[in-house]
Order: structure tokens, then C-alpha cells, then sequence
């Protein structure tokens, strides 16, 4: 019940901002310096929880979600936090104090979901979500699935080049109560404004981290409210007003989301400014790949104008994977595992190869491989279904196969993994990441966005599961 691989940690794109508060403490026990923070990102992997990279203890947080008290098994990947608390030593890991969470959109889905060439779109009251094959979806096979009058709940981040929130996690839940919605105000007054295809009325009581001045056309907010829009009007409970960096000058700061307002020294990723120049440094990309519409992190400095003077920029890199099957099918430049539509494996120049089927090969590569060999790949899904892969080995024939990755959407009792579904019985066996086992009721509340093994047999293109693994 180990993985097949050594799991990496990788960094998904996310919305808003992480800065630091420059206060000294130590970590208890240790005596090691610790550097106060504010993280503002998407979970990225537990263990604890990683945001931005960060792994921060939660042994001693309070964690609310949507203003509620709560527990870390309550928080999902995909989830957007703001995490409060130390960072330790070369900023691997901190000690949380606060975890918060609250959803950017909340409420229907107005119309038909219409799938583009990125993924599924679908609006809520009038604001646009665009899912990805990086959004983690609960209660649907993925977003394509989800239909008009469904209740979501979104978390994500805001694309200033076309308005609309990229979504990190999609979960559909028919009881999910009131209503949530983030974007840019206009016909502002003193008690409405318009929000989406709604009127939201509210007064400034309910106004959070606003300027002096109040509301203005084009600020970017998020609202809530226990009820649901009547005839096109919201009656708000709160309004926060969401751009700005809000740090002071010197801190450590971070930003992720989609770069807008592109120039040769500065960008904005959701309203927040960011400046480099020659000395940033590239990782996973160049500054032949900065353009508008680009999803980045930046990490660096605040300055005294609330400008994030970034040292690194950070472009997405993909999630490990693996699966043991056969080949279906060969291409120029690789193979395709499973069935027909399978899982799609992209070799490389790099790529390691080893035979250890009877036939023994001393040169084995894609010109040795086969229909109906079985072998195992580890690498990077680096799109749905698509894998590139690190290592390619041959195994004699089995009626067992396996996949392993990112569990993109769970519904019922099924999950995608790798682009495949794998389906549970009633006998399969449920595997937490500390090796507990789990109901399945458990297993699948937890598994969106989890790395998930799923092992047992193939029928048509379904693995049918003996064996579902949360991989530590």
C-alpha cells in the first residue's frame, strides 16, 4: 500500500497574496528564528497544510471556514486560506496560528455549462467560473458535469484580463446555504451596487477593509448573505474589498494568479502590482514566457507603495503519476495506456527505460515497445491524462494494473485519476495516508485533490478498484 514513487510536492496557481510581518520568535524546542507571516493561497497538500509552498503545523491554529470554527479535516485541497502565524529557518515550513477560509462564489448555476478549449464555464448570478483540468471538482466527474440550478461553491482566483475566476476547487452541494459572490462593483451608490447580473444592497456597516471613502465603481469585492437573491436583489451581510498587497514596506511577500496589465517592469496578478528587472529569477520558465493571461507566483519584498518587488517568478509545473497497464497504441512520440482514450504517455530524450519482462532487452526504448506490453511509467500529468514520463519499464504481462495521481474530481463512488475513472465496489479497501483504513464514505470526502492509487483491473476504459490509496 506504499506508492510506487516518491511523491514531490508541487505548487498549484493560485489567487491573491502572501506577506510577512517581520516579527521575531522562536519555534518551540528548537530555537530556531522565526519570521512572522500571513499566507494568502490555495492548499496544496497536507501533512499539515502547504500553501504557497509553505508547510505550516496546524497543531496549535484556529482554523475557521466561512467564519465558522473548524478542524484541518474539514479543509480540502484547492481550498483558498489566509494562514497567519511564523515561518521557520529557510521558509520550508511554519507554525500557523490562524486558518481561515471563505468561498469567492457561492449559489446556482444560471445556465447550461459550456465546455471551451480550457475547460468547463459555467456563472452563478451573472459571475463567470472557468474550470480547468487543474480545478478539483467534489460531487461531479468533473466540472463538464455539473448542470443549471446546481448549487456550487467555488474557490479561485480572479482573471483580470477576462473578468471571470479561475477555479482551484469546484464542489456541488445542494444544501449549500446563502450565497457568495466576488468581482468588480459598478453603479455604485450608498446603499446598492451591481454585482454580476445582481443588485446587492447593503450599508456601511457591512464594509470590510474599504478605503475612507467607501465603494467606487471597479473595486473588486466579495459579498456574502444567508439568503439567496429575490428578483435580481441581494441583501448583503458583509462586502470585503479584496485588492491590495496590505503589507508593510520590507516584508516577505508572495502572489499568485493570472499576470494582467503586462509591462517591461511591472505586472498585477488580481490587483495586486508587482515589479521585477534583471535580477529575478525564473523558475520552471524565462522571461520569454511573462505575458498577460499567464498564471505565475511571485515571491519577493513589499515596498512602501504596497508593490510586490519580486526575486522569484514561478511558473506551474505539473503533478507527479504513474500507472501499471498495457499498451493500447504507439505514436511517434509515445504511447497510450489502459484503453483507446487512456491514459496518453509523451516520452522524452531523458526518458529512462528498462526492461524487466523475460525478454531481458539491453536496448529498450520506444522502438522496442510493443501493443499489449505491460508497463509501469512514473512522470508528470502534465495535462489531463497526459503524462510525460520520467521512467518507462517493462514488466511481464498482468491482469493487474494501477494508476496514480492527482484525484481531479470525485463523485459517488468514483474517482478520476490520471484522466481515468476508477470505480469502487462494494469490496474495495480504503486506505488513508498514515495507512488507517477508511470507509468509503470517509475516503471520498477527503479524495478530491488528494494523490490517489487506485489498483485493481481494467473493464472497458474503468479501473475497478480492489485497492483506493490517499498517498502520503
Amino acid at each position: 500500500m506504499k506508492p510506487a514513487f516518491q511523491r514531490l510536492r508541487h505548487w498549484m496557481w493560485l489567487p491573491v497574496t502572501v506577506f510577512a510581518l517581520l516579527i521575531g520568535a522562536s519555534e518551540g524546542g528548537g530555537g530556531v528564528t522565526g519570521t512572522g507571516s500571513v499566507a494568502c493561497g490555495a492548499i496544496s497538500d497536507f501533512g499539515s497544510i502547504f500553501v504557497n509552498e509553505v508547510e505550516y503545523f496546524t497543531n496549535t491554529a484556529n482554523i475557521t471556514i466561512d467564519g465558522a470554527p473548524a478542524q484541518e479535516s474539514q479543509l480540502r485541497v484547492g481550498m483558498q486560506v489566509r494562514v497567519e502565524g511564523l515561518i521557520f529557518g529557510t521558509g520550508a515550513t511554519g507554525q500557523a496560528a490562524t486558518v481561515k477560509y471563505d468561498p469567492d462564489v457561492r449559489g446556482a448555476i444560471d445556465a447550461p455549462v459550456v465546455t471551451n478549449a480550457t475547460g468547463a464555464f459555467f456563472t452563478v448570478d451573472g459571475v463567470g467560473v472557468q474550470a480547468t483540468d487543474r480545478t478539483f471538482v467534489d460531487g461531479a466527474l468533473g466540472a463538464g458535469q455539473l448542470s443549471a440550478g446546481d448549487r456550487v461553491e467555488v474557490s479561485g482566483f480572479r482573471d483580470e484580463n477576462t473578468g471571470n475566476f479561475v477555479a482551484t476547487r469546484v464542489t456541488r452541494n445542494s444544501v449549500a446555504p446563502g450565497t457568495v459572490l466576488s468581482g468588480h462593483v459598478s453603479s455604485v451608490t450608498a446603499s446598492t451596487f451591481v454585482l454580476g447580473t445582481i443588485t446587492v444592497t447593503y450599508d456601511s456597516t457591512m464594509l470590510r477593509d474599504a478605503p475612507a471613502s467607501g465603494l467606487a465603481d471597479g473595486m473588486p469585492v466579495r459579498v456574502k448573505s444567508p439568503a439567496d437573491p429575490s428578483a435580481g436583489v441581494l441583501a448583503a451581510a458583509e462586502v470585503r474589498v479584496l485588492d491590495g498587497l496590505r503589507a508593510a514596506a520590507g516584508t516577505e511577500a508572495s502572489a499568485s494568479g493570472v499576470v494582467s496589465g503586462l509591462t517591461t517592469s511591472t505586472f498585477f496578478l488580481a490587483g495586486i502590482p508587482v515589479s521585477y528587472d534583471g535580477t529575478t529569477r525564473f523558475r520552471n520558465g524565462t522571461l520569454a514566457n511573462l505575458a498577460n493571461g499567464a498564471q505565475v507566483e511571485a515571491e519577493g519584498i513589499a515596498d512602501a507603495n504596497g508593490v510586490l518587488v519580486a526575486q522569484k517568478i514561478t511558473f506551474p509545473a505539473g503533478d507527479n503519476a504513474a500507472a501499471d497497464a498495457t499498451v493500447t497504441a504507439i505514436t511517434a512520440n509515445g504511447f497510450t495506456l489502459l484503453s483507446s482514450n487512456g491514459v496518453q504517455v509523451a516520452v522524452r530524450a531523458d526518458t529512462k527505460w528498462k526492461d524487466k519482462s523475460a525478454a531481458k532487452l539491453a536496448t529498450f526504448g520506444l522502438a522496442q515497445l510493443n501493443v499489449g506490453d505491460r508497463v509501469m511509467v512514473t512522470g508528470s500529468e502534465v495535462s489531463s491524462g497526459v503524462v510525460s514520463a520520467d521512467t518507462v519499464t517493462r514488466y511481464d504481462a498482468s491482469t493487474s494494473v494501477f494508476v496514480s495521481g492527482r484525484a481531479r474530481s470525485v463523485a459517488g463512488n468514483a474517482a478520476v485519476v490520471v484522466g481515468t475513472q476508477a470505480i469502487a465496489t462494494a469490496g474495495t479497501v480504503y486506505v488513508d495516508a498514515d495507512g488507517s483504513v477508511l470507509t468509503a464514505n470517509a475516503f471520498f470526502a477527503k479524495a478530491a485533490g488528494r494523490t490517489v492509487k487506485a489498483s485493481g483491473v481494467l473493464s472497458g476504459s474503468q479501473v475497478v478498484a480492489s485497492e483506493l490509496d490517499i498517498e502520503p
